[in-house]
């Protein structure tokens, strides 16, 4: 045994003492290393990754979180909208979706959905548009039928004009059919018919003890549309794992969408000139000029209509009723709305064909609800279409955000299958019946 105080045995103590503890440290420093590579990386992924930016927009920003959300969104819509549009036998329209779903497009449809909203936000702060958290809680209710303060009347639609009165020049130009009055036979002799008399029916009574009460409607509280929310926010969260935030960002964007549709579209009336028309149709312009030198000769324009348009007023006499300016081709309504009423154009070339118009009369009337509304979605369109280009340059976008887009919900395989199975039976020739092909 050798003696510990030999100076020798002491040096190869203490070197293997060092050899022990570089050991030692470089294991620390390995296992330091992977834990801090592990943490980072799930840092990053469940913390950095999810709040990256994807897009943005001056103080706005969509992070990779609420991007993933929007999308699993919207192909949660579409393949409900496959699964509804399969039930009424729309395959075609299934086939397209399918296609959809597929790719990268419903990607590319969320950032473009995203970038309007960021603008009708920016915009409304810029125009002073404000939407509370009361504000926003109380149209949320509403979107879910629920009213505190009772359900609100209906709002009245706008009222189509009555038949105008024609003046002396129209019933010149188009004769007024004539009415028979009381008493006044009809065509082969007969009789007008009179009114049916009125047969009054006494109103059955029961005293049956055992009769069925009235059953009255469950009561729609506050409780049940809080059961209600919260059960629409679980299945979303089940669906596509939206978050609530996420769902009433896109509420906030389409009242705000509202807001603005109102501010933007203030100044279209409720009215607007109305023309009365009739017209004769025809293939080219040497039919045209044929029609109108008969019509300065004196020919009867609901005749030759009748002989010479092909268009589906012609057995009208070629009237068109009225319309407004935007409701007709351009060069048609521009040649309609210059002339005089009873005024006849020269010939009008369209995509149609050739025209010969005749405006029968002009006036003011009160749009009806549809056009109304038609008008106001087309103006606010248009003004956006105008601030997407405006804000093209300030968007900053995370080109990377094409390389995560999730690929769910996806369609029902049984769908799909029964999808499959319809266009394959389509491509499948057809049988020759009996006899085909025996000649």
């Amino acid at each position: 045994m050798p003696n510990p105080k030999n100076k020798k045995f002491i040096a190869q103590r203490e070197r293997e003492e060092r050899q022990k503890r570089y050991i030692m440290i470089g294991t620390i420093a390995v296992l330091t290393i992977v834990i801090g590579l592990v943490v980072y990386g799930l840092v990053t992924e469940n913390v950095f990754k999810p709040n990256k930016p994807v897009l943005e927009l001056r103080s706005h920003s969509i992070s990779s979180s609420e991007f993933k959300q929007r999308v699993r969104y919207q192909r949660l819509n579409m393949v409900n909208q496959a699964i509804q549009m399969y039930q009424y036998g729309m395959t075609d329209y299934v086939t397209q979706i399918a296609t959809q779903l597929q790719s990268d497009l419903v990607g590319q449809q969320t950032i473009e959905t995203l970038k309007d909203e960021m603008i009708i936000l920016l915009e409304a702060e810029e125009q002073g548009i404000e939407l509370s958290k009361d504000e926003l809680e109380q149209e949320i209710q509403y979107l879910f039928g629920y009213y505190a303060e009772g359900t609100p009347t209906p709002a009245p639609t706008q009222e189509i004009a009555p038949t105008s009165t024609l003046t002396s020049q129209q019933l010149t130009l188009v004769p007024k059919p004539e009415t028979p009055t009381e008493g006044e036979e009809g065509e082969e002799g007969e009789e007008a018919p009179t009114s049916t008399p009125t047969v009054k029916v006494e109103e059955e009574t029961s005293n049956d003890p055992t009769a069925t009460p009235i059953l009255k409607p469950t009561e729609y509280t506050y409780e049940v549309y809080l059961e209600n929310y919260n059960k629409t926010l679980e299945n979303l969260s089940l669906e596509i794992n939206m978050e609530e935030e996420t769902l009433r960002e896109i509420i906030k964007a389409y009242i705000l969408r509202q807001k603005l549709m109102e501010s933007v579209s203030a100044d279209i009336g409720e009215t607007q000139e109305h023309l009365w028309a009739r017209h004769i149709l025809v293939a080219d312009e040497e039919t045209a000029q044929e029609v109108l030198a008969k019509l300065n000769e004196g020919s009867n324009f609901a005749e030759l209509a009748l002989e010479y348009s092909t268009g589906p007023s012609a057995q009208t006499g070629g009237d068109l009723g009225w319309f407004t300016k935007d409701a007709m081709v351009a060069p048609f309504a521009d040649a309609a709305y210059a002339l005089e009423v009873g005024e006849i154009s020269d010939p009008v070339q369209t995509s149609f064909g050739w025209h010969i118009i005749q405006t029968l009369g002009r006036e003011e009337r009160t749009l009806d609800q549809a056009t109304l509304e038609q008008k106001r979605t087309t103006a606010f369109e248009t003004w956006l279409a105008e601030k997407r280009v405006e804000y093209a340059d300030e968007f900053v976008i995370d080109e990377s955000w094409s390389n995560d887009v999730p690929t769910d919900p996806a369609l029902p395989p049984e769908l799909l299958q029964a999808l499959s199975q319809e266009q394959q039976q389509q491509q499948l020739p057809v049988a020759p019946s009996e006899g085909e092909g025996n000649e």
